[in-house]
């Protein structure tokens, strides 16, 4: 009965998978908490004992919970738990309460134009939650402003169904809302020219723009009733979603198909009356920087949104010093933007109002710190040329008004490298003002450009302490534009400039720029060339006068007198590249979750590695493998190249001696410069596992006594070594793998059990037996010993065994057992009994299987039984041994299995 029992309980064990049970994880997955807020995280699955760590916040472990406390600001973190060779990863938002909330998008069109009453059109959003996935069981109110004109009604969760009642021109806005949350969209009646027609955007297949003449040239839509009537001479426009619009040169019908030659359409060709005014929400943009460089821009939107803009943590390292910038509120901006179109036959007549405002209030005070690290800064900037243009443009009497441009333009060229060291201070600057910029048209008052602002200004420039070196090149033009208003004065022989004010300045550049970090491929910190070609552009409220009066004004009062002043209106302070590095990936697909397990022959233990773009040549690095210090495989330590391919796909199937933890990179020789210096990506930023069975300590020969007439008894016991490797963070795990081995039956000598599950660190034991024939004699034979250890011979291990019967009865071994089943720390009651058909002195030891000592008493004093309790503090698989030896060196093996869960 007992050999059935532990014959089941075998079997179980190999049924099972892992040890520890379920794999670990850790409930809520993500979280989003306020700034000081806390919550509370439970790991499920994976052992008892877990490492706990977050990056930015603090953790109060209590076993397998823990308590996390976000910092005080607003912040991305993450949790990581480890334990058992397992991880769990917990993302984290810290925001403001008000930027927990949902958001709404537009899907559809955001200007739906009707030409006629009755005429319906979709209004369409979606709902995301703080994490940026989709709310799908979101109910979103949709209201219009004025409902007499323009009726909204739900046609599902996220969709409304928009109609015109009225033929009344127009602009009305459409909202749509959720949970304090709102997007706007404006439905917009206009009158079409009668050669103009709407098509439905869904008809469009195809198109063609020209960026030289800014229009559409080529169209293919699908073949309906209504473009099958379009013919050449109209025009025609889609949506603002589409954005398709022109004129039809030419029409020709096919199979399922219309295809349009275009050419370029004004709006004056397609609407024949029209009123749109929309404006948009205004934002709100304030600025926190905490202690140590953290913080986080806030933005409020006049819509009721609220987001979050983190700024990184000022990370200091060797060389680098770094006073704090302090910033503080920065400023609220919207636009607005207006059209109205009248039946005429010129550009005025036709044209009835228009506007495009940019209207701003700003209020900044900051200090732009201190940083200085060993890297050398130089600057070439060299102007080609600049120019002073009046466009004269009303004249009253002998004074006249002009609009004043001022352009320069030149070559800039910069230099910063890895050698000397820099030092910047600065700029800390104060300002308040309020603007609004653009232009406005009525047909009582005409063009009227808007300048409306003022401004209370103090700036600090920044300081500069150079030494040589080399990081960074960029060199290209730069274009600046300054625009002002003066009065001239038509004199007898001359004209005079009386008074004059430079009000608005844009700076632009186009630069070229590459940098280069680290030049050798086999360095993990290697990150390809930065290149790229795009543009830069500030803009600048001012005010500073120049002229006749001016000069006037200088030499009563000084230079200071005829500069009241500046504020920056924007700033694109990195480059907006519209030419750079091609988009470069890679990404792996291992056989087993997370790794490879060289022992699990159900599969191919393989890693599948891919790259974008397919076609280039790619190698794929590895760094790791087994090592006792994570230093020694990772870090500086160099790659070792694994393989290459132009396919976009590359197989790597490693073996025993590839057993470790590893990280892998790609190089992709791809584009003008990366076919020289290839661009980089990390394949996996998580460590792969390359795990394996490891026997060990097989004996050589294993001896079977008896008594003659009976059963000659051995055990045959082997272990399953553990590998423990460096993880990158420098904690360790084992990459031995569960050993499953085969003794078969059906030979002379008989083993209980044929099959054994042996985890990392265990022993196995099989009890051996031999019928004993009744005269004493002395026999050899053997066994043999197949597993899943790569390592081991396809026709197993022979095992040598000796089998002696003498007249001599050997001992026999027993254990009852209570508690052999249940969750880690798991205590266990063992009552043993020892026994000698012959009368024999007995001793005997209890091996409880988890590397703590065992119960033994020497030769003669083993006691008939004896009751011990042990505890399993670690979650796994053991296997509890009791052993009994007599004087003449027989010995009985009693083995129990105990699942500490």
């Amino acid at each position: 009965m007992r050999i059935s029992l532990l014959v089941l309980v075998l079997l179980g064990l190999a049924a099972c998978g892992g040890p520890g049970g379920a794999p670990l994880r850790v409930e809520p997955g993500q979280v989003a908490v306020e700034p000081g807020g806390r919550v509370t995280l439970e790991a499920l699955g994976g052992p008892a004992n877990l490492e706990w760590s977050a990056t930015k916040g603090r953790l109060q472990v209590d076993g397998r919970t823990a308590t996390y406390t976000a910092p005080p600001y607003a912040t991305d973190d993450e949790i990581v738990v480890r334990g058992g060779g397992g991880e769990a990863r917990v993302s984290v938002l810290v925001r403001p309460g008000g930027a927990l909330g949902p958001r709404l998008v537009i899907t559809g069109a955001q200007a739906l134009v009707f030409t006629r009453a009755g005429e319906t059109r979709e209004f369409a959003v979606e709902v995301y939650d703080v994490f940026g996935e989709p709310v799908p069981d979101a109910r979103v109110e949709f209201v219009s402003d004025d409902p007499a004109r323009f009726r909204v009604e739900a046609t599902g969760p996220k969709t409304a169904r928009v109609t015109a009642l009225t033929d009344a021109l127009g602009t009305v806005r459409l909202r749509a809302r959720y949970q304090g949350a709102e997007a706007w969209a404006h439905a917009v009646y206009a009158e079409l020219q009668p050669y103009a027609r709407r098509l439905d955007p869904a008809w469009v297949r195809e198109a063609e723009w020209n960026e030289s003449t800014m229009s559409w040239t080529r169209a293919v839509l699908k073949r309906t009733p209504e473009t099958e009537a379009l013919e050449a001479g109209q025009t025609f426009f889609t949506d603002d979603r589409t954005g398709l619009w022109g004129r039809i040169e030419a029409v020709r019908l096919q199979d399922d198909r219309v295809e349009l030659d275009l050419s370029k359409a004004a709006l004056t060709q397609i609407f024949r009356r029209l009123s749109y005014r929309a404006v948009t929400p205004s934002y709100r943009v304030e600025a926190t920087v905490a202690p140590g460089g953290r913080g986080f821009l806030r933005v409020l939107g006049e819509d009721g949104s609220e987001r979050i803009v983190p700024l990184s943590a000022c990370r200091v390292s060797t060389g680098v010093e770094i006073e704090e910038p302090r910033i503080g509120h920065v400023f609220e901006v919207w636009v607005e933007t207006e059209l109205e179109l009248e039946p005429g036959f010129s550009l005025e007549a036709v044209l009835d109002r228009a506007a495009f405002v940019l209207h701003s209030e700003a209020g900044l005070e900051a200090s732009g710190g201190r940083i200085s690290y060993r890297a050398g800064d130089a600057t070439i900037d060299c102007t080609l040329g600049s120019w002073d243009v009046s466009i004269p443009t009303v004249s009253v009497l002998i004074l006249t008004l002009n609009v004043d441009l001022f352009p320069a333009v030149g070559l800039y060229a910069t230099l910063a490298g890895s050698e000397g060291g820099v030092e910047v201070a600065g700029p800390s600057a104060r300002a308040v003002a309020s603007a609004a910029v653009g232009f406005r048209y009525t047909d009582a008052d005409g063009w009227r450009f808007v300048d409306d602002f003022g401004t209370d200004v103090g700036l600090r420039g920044p300081s500069f302490g150079l030494t040589p070196g080399r990081m960074r090149t960029e060199l290209g033009p730069w274009a600046e534009l300054e625009l002002g208003l003066s009065i001239d004065a038509e004199l007898i022989f001359e004209t005079v400039t009386l008074l004059g004010g430079r009000f608005l300045e844009f700076v632009g550049e186009l630069p070229l720029y590459l940098t280069v970090t680290d030049a050798d491929v086999r360095r993990a910190s290697y990150t390809g060339p930065d290149w790229g070609f795009g543009w830069r552009l500030r803009g600048f409220l001012k005010l500073e006068l120049y002229g006749v009066l001016a000069d006037f004004l200088t030499e009563l009062f000084g230079s200071g007198a005829t500069y009241l002043g500046s504020t920056e209106l924007f700033n694109v302070g990195d480059p907006q590249a519209f030419l750079g590095p091609p988009a470069v990936s890679s990404a792996l697909k291992t056989s087993h979750p997370f790794g490879v397990d060289l022992g699990d022959t159900s599969r191919t233990p393989q890693i599948e590695f891919t790259a974008t773009p397919a076609d280039a040549r790619t190698e794929f690095w590895r760094q790791g493998g087994r090592c006792a210090d994570a230093a020694d495989c990772f870090g500086a330590a160099p790659l070792v190249k694994l393989g290459e391919t132009s396919t976009g796909r590359w197989v790597w199937r490693p073996g025993k001696a590839d057993v470790g933890w590893y990280l892998f990179y790609a190089r992709h020789y791809t584009g003008p410069i990366g076919q020289a210096l290839p661009h980089a990506s990390q394949v996996s930023s998580l460590a792969v596992y390359v795990a394996s069975p490891n026997l060990d300590f097989v004996p050589s020969e294993v001896l079977l006594k008896g008594k003659v007439g009976g059963t000659a008894t051995g055990v045959l016991r082997y272990y399953n070594r553990p590998q423990p490797a460096a993880l990158p963070n420098g904690t360790t795990g084992d990459v031995t793998s569960l050993l499953r081995t085969l003794v078969p039956a059906g030979g002379a000598v008989a083993p209980d059990p044929t099959t054994a599950a042996v985890y990392s660190g265990r022993w196995a034991y099989h009890q051996l037996s031999y019928a004993c024939p009744a005269t004493p004699t002395t026999v050899n034979t053997s066994v043999f010993l197949f597993t899943n250890d790569p390592d081991s011979p396809a026709g197993g291990h022979q095992i040598p065994v000796t089998v002696e019967c003498t007249n001599n009865s050997p001992p026999q071994a027993y254990m009852q057992w209570y508690n052999l089943v249940g969750p880690a720390p798991l205590t266990t009651t063992f009552q043993t009994s020892a026994y000698d058909p012959d009368g024999d002195p007995m001793g005997c030891y209890l091996d409880f299987g988890d590397g703590s000592p065992r119960v033994e008493y020497a030769l003669g004093q083993c006691p008939a039984g004896f009751t011990v309790d042990h505890t399993y503090t670690e979650p796994g698989t053991y296997q509890a041994s009791f052993v009994v030896t007599d004087v003449d060196g027989e010995r009985d093996v009693f083995t129990l299995t105990v699942e500490a869960q």
